[in-house]
């Protein structure tokens, strides 16, 4: 299990979520994305909640293995595929086109080789 800091809050959900949750947060980052996401948590009662997350470019998150816990691992493998399908398409390549004007002349090229 690991506790993910956020907003001044320590939230305990499995170590595959808090992993990519991570990954996701990176990605979105590094494209000046924001996306929210809806994890489960364990709640103040020990029973599992939901608590949803703004992830973006100035999201501060860690993650701290929790050690001391004693329940069973927190697992949720759709949401953690979905998080790293999403994690992957904003990591893929896109390919832009060019503006017509910034296409270079054949005869340019010529000159050029």
């Amino acid at each position: 299990m690991r506790a993910i800091h956020y907003a001044g809050e320590d939230l305990i959900t499995g170590t595959d979520i808090a992993d990519a949750v991570l990954g996701y947060a990176q990605a979105l980052a590094a494209t000046e994305a924001a996306a929210t996401v809806e994890i489960p948590v364990i709640g103040a009662g020990g029973q599992v909640v939901a608590s949803t997350f703004l992830l973006g470019p100035s999201s501060q998150l860690i993650a701290v293995e929790v050690p001391e816990f004693s329940g069973e691992e927190l697992t949720a493998p759709e949401l953690v595929a979905q998080l790293q399908e999403l994690t992957a398409q904003l990591k893929r390549p896109v390919g832009r086109a060019l503006p017509s004007d910034s296409v270079m002349d054949s005869k340019i090229l010529d000159e050029i080789t």
